[in-house]
């Protein structure tokens, strides 16, 4: 898992507009291998659950898919994965950067593991063996390091805002400024920013 990837110029100075932007702003050195399996990884965990409810991936139909996976067939389902699976690697490897460098707590151990094959289970009524085939240990690492990342940037957005609405008064006339020629005034956009902080 990962073995050959990790590398990464990273510019937390400017973290927030580098996600916003689908971490454009930071040069990530991925090794094909790694962008290969994390696409595999996904495309047979599909497979493992369609096997369980009585399908073959490579044969399913729009109809086999509907109400599951919005795709028609699975080449459509290949390309929704590949579409998405730069961005999800990036995920796991600042993820996995925080974690071993920036003290952000994930537990990789098999406990933690054995927790959620018998929490999968449990919720849905799996046996053991499809609950491991659908969740491997390593697709349970890789989603460790992605909610270590989404975790880490929601700290850093609610730091963000709270920090923004300390001087709200004054940022509201500088975003006044900066949005006279628009429709909302700065003020309405730092309340509405308020309002739907609610976590």
């Amino acid at each position: 898992m990962l073995k050959e990837s990790g590398q990464f110029e990273w510019n937390p100075g400017q973290f927030v507009l580098c996600r916003l932007q689908g971490v454009a702003n930071s040069e990530f050195i991925i090794d094909q291998k790694d962008y290969d399996y994390c696409l595999n990884l996904q495309l047979d965990r599909n497979r493992a659950i369609a096997q369980t409810e009585g399908y073959k991936l490579e044969e399913m139909t729009r109809e086999d898919f509907m109400g599951k996976i919005p795709v028609g067939s699975y080449w459509e389902l290949v390309a929704l994965v590949h579409d998405g699976n730069w961005e999800y690697l990036q995920s796991i490897l600042v993820g996995k950067y925080f974690a071993e460098t920036a003290g952000e707590k994930i537990d990789l151990s098999q406990e933690a593991y054995e927790h959620l094959i018998q929490e999968y289970m449990k919720y849905w009524k799996s046996s053991e063996e499809d609950a491991r085939r659908i969740n491997t240990y390593d697709a349970f690492c890789m989603e460790q390091y992605q909610s270590c990342f989404y975790r880490t940037l929601r700290s850093y957005y609610k730091n963000c805002l709270l920090n923004l609405l300390q001087y709200k008064d004054s940022l509201s006339q500088i975003a006044d400024l900066l949005c006279e020629k628009g429709t909302i005034r700065g003020k309405d956009l730092l309340n509405e920013l308020s309002r739907r902080w609610h976590y």
